[in-house]
């Protein structure tokens, strides 16, 4: 449980950056609409609403697919962005990790809530944690304008790859300790 918190936690942090970062470097830019990333953050809420309540495409994949597709989508963006500065390139990058990381988000909410207890903590706990999350991910961000973009997708990389690998050794280690149980009452 406390893997799914920590999991959950980070993921908040990963969109907070990826929201800051992106806002501010559409901020310097010289696009038309400086409301962009606020209009796709509605858009992919509306588009996981609707997924949510009708299609239900999105909530078939499981957990590891997401930090796949977030792992080789971190790949193909930091590859494009060592020949492109441009931002255009960092509002494709954040429309496709957002909408991945919101789902993750969303996944590790549901089996953190459904393993609570009592309910109410469940809510209260994801709360402040996707509070505080959000303040860290929105300042580090911020602070983070002047990285080159190809080390903030690298951290952002790294982030999908530390979650494959953490939920993999725990699988690992629960299994482990499975086998030692079975091996022990036989």
């Amino acid at each position: 449980m406390k893997l799914k918190y920590n999991l959950y936690f980070l993921f908040i942090i990963a969109s907070g950056l990826v929201y800051s970062y992106t806002t501010t470097i559409v901020a310097q830019s010289v696009l038309e609409n400086k409301l962009i990333i606020l209009a796709l953050s509605a858009v992919i809420s509306l588009l996981i609403f609707v997924d949510l309540q009708k299609l239900h495409l999105l909530s078939r994949i499981s957990l590891n697919s997401f930090f796949y597709l977030g792992i080789i989508l971190c790949g193909i963006i930091a590859a494009i962005s060592l020949f492109s500065t441009n931002a255009y390139t960092y509002v494709i990058f954040y429309f496709f990790i957002n909408i991945i990381i919101s789902v993750v988000i969303l996944l590790f909410e549901n089996e953190i809530l459904t393993e609570e207890l009592n309910l109410s903590n469940g809510f209260l706990n994801l709360a402040s944690v996707r509070n505080l999350a959000k303040l860290f991910g929105f300042a580090i961000g911020a602070l983070l304008i002047n990285v080159p973009s190809y080390y903030f997708i690298a951290f952002i990389l790294l982030i999908f790859s530390t979650s494959v690998l953490l939920l993999k050794e725990k699988f690992v280690l629960r299994k482990h300790v499975e086998e030692k149980k079975i091996g022990f009452t036989i």
